[in-house]
């Protein structure tokens, strides 16, 4: 009788990134390293992300998908417009939605709570604290209303996650 290792099962990952792949910035190098490495462990990823002018809308490699389209708005990326491409995030059972968390994201988040699908946050820095920094430095007007609002949306982003991964311990 030999034991055999049990053999993995090979999970269906959505992972939506702000980021432009292949990439232009460390971000996106990031994101392409990430979906590249969990295709590596025989998973079947599909990437939603920024889409730039000398790219197709779709992209097949192997086990990677790539799903680009226009995250901006008035110049700022907003990954919570990935919502737009309802059918590509409605349409395949994915065993796992990835999230890059973002202070304008959560559209994993609310896609995970719809499907029951668990979400993993990707945690690579804190996004509030950056905006609260800018914007106090700024003194914009109405500035605390919009921070409280952007400040639970975070907390409601954590809250909605099985489990969160950061790139430093101190994140």
């Amino acid at each position: 009788m030999t034991n055999k290792p049990p053999k993995k099962k090979r999970l269906k990952i959505l992972y939506i990134s702000r980021e432009d792949i292949p990439p232009r910035g460390t971000g996106g190098v990031h994101t392409w390293e990430v979906a590249n490495n969990l295709v590596d462990m025989g998973h079947s990823v599909t990437v939603i992300c920024m889409r730039r002018d000398d790219q197709r809308s779709t992209e097949k490699m192997g086990n990677l998908t790539l799903i680009r389209m226009g995250l901006e708005l008035g110049g700022k990326r907003i990954p919570l417009m990935a919502l737009r491409r309802f059918g590509e995030l409605f349409r395949p059972d994915y065993d796992i939605i990835m999230e890059r968390q973002e202070s304008f994201g959560g559209a994993g988040m609310i896609v995970s709570r719809i499907k029951n699908t668990p979400l993993l946050l990707e945690v690579n820095s804190p996004h509030w604290g950056e905006l609260k920094w800018k914007w106090d430095e700024r003194k914009a007007w109405g500035r605390k209303p919009v921070l409280a609002l952007l400040k639970a949306w975070e907390t409601l982003q954590f809250k909605s996650s099985a489990a969160n991964i950061a790139t430093l311990r101190t994140i």
